[in-house]
């Protein structure tokens, strides 16, 4: 993947990590005002996502953000929200990191 391609992937779930965690913050509609980065983050991750699809096929570029959002936000879940996670459950995750990896290492050549 080309760096200005990965970076374009890195912000675009960036923007999708702040929105997720931001909609958690909301507490179910409790908090109203947690909506504004929910949106900024929504909305600024399928912008830059849309910039990076240009270049790398829809799929390849879907998996990378999807399994790295996972990935992410397990993490804050975890530590932010002390949320505890069964190992079946942490191996699960490991794995769609792993597919992550491997879909984004077979079609480094694509986007070049």
């Amino acid at each position: 993947m080309r760096p200005n391609i990965l970076l374009m992937m890195i912000v675009a779930i960036v923007f999708e990590l702040v929105g997720t965690t931001s909609l958690k913050l909301t507490g179910g509609g409790s908090r109203p005002l947690w909506y504004v980065p929910v949106v900024v983050g929504y909305a600024g991750a399928f912008y830059v996502f849309s910039i990076a699809v240009r270049t790398l096929p829809l799929g390849v570029a879907y998996a990378v953000w999807a399994g790295l959002g996972i990935v992410g936000t397990t993490i804050i879940g975890r530590f932010i929200f002390g949320q505890f996670l069964p190992p079946l459950t942490v191996l699960g995750i490991a794995l769609i990191l792993l597919g992550t990896v491997i879909v984004n290492l077979s079609s480094a050549s694509i986007a070049q």
